[in-house]
């Protein structure tokens, strides 16, 4: 669609009426396919500008964040997040522009806590960094079955070592 889309902007001049108005009908096709996908998502995806102010995010990571207060892509990130150690996260890591994997915050959500791993990852377009990806995964249930892989395991040498 890219390829599409940069052919086209080059032709503009000499587009028809008819031929902007497919243009701009293509282009929102393919917005709003993005969209659905983005929206789909179990994972939480925000995407920063070079302020740190999110200018994407889904509703898994606006679940996750809890973002709170008015609406968070007037400020940075991290002001809109009610987590205070995942904030201090978020604005030391953006601020220092680092690249973080799986870093794990227990977050709290209503009456449970989640756990969350957390990776950022610079946005690169056209050879520059243009800001940030925050990429958020519930881990919860993958740790609670390996909890229950390494009792299942102690258990059966427990057996073994019985057995003699």
């Amino acid at each position: 669609m890219r390829r599409f889309v940069e052919r086209a902007l080059a032709k503009l001049p000499r587009l028809n009426e008819e031929q902007m108005r497919s243009l701009l009908y293509a282009l929102a096709e393919e917005n709003g396919r993005m969209d659905a996908a983005l929206e789909s998502m179990l994972d939480g995806i925000v995407v920063c500008d070079r302020e740190h102010l999110p200018i994407i995010y889904n509703k898994s990571a606006e679940r996750m964040l809890r973002l709170g207060g008015p609406d968070p892509a007037e400020r940075p990130l991290w002001m809109s997040v009610q987590d205070e150690d995942l904030s201090d996260f978020l604005r030391d890591t953006l601020e220092g522009e680092e690249t973080v994997l799986d870093r794990e915050f227990g977050l709290e959500t209503t009456g449970s806590t989640r756990l969350v791993a957390v990776s950022i990852s610079p946005l690169v377009s056209r050879g520059r960094i243009e800001g940030a990806i925050v990429h958020m995964e519930d881990i919860t249930e993958k740790r609670r079955k390996e909890a229950q892989l390494r009792r299942a395991e102690s258990l059966a040498s427990l057996t073994t070592l019985a057995a003699g």
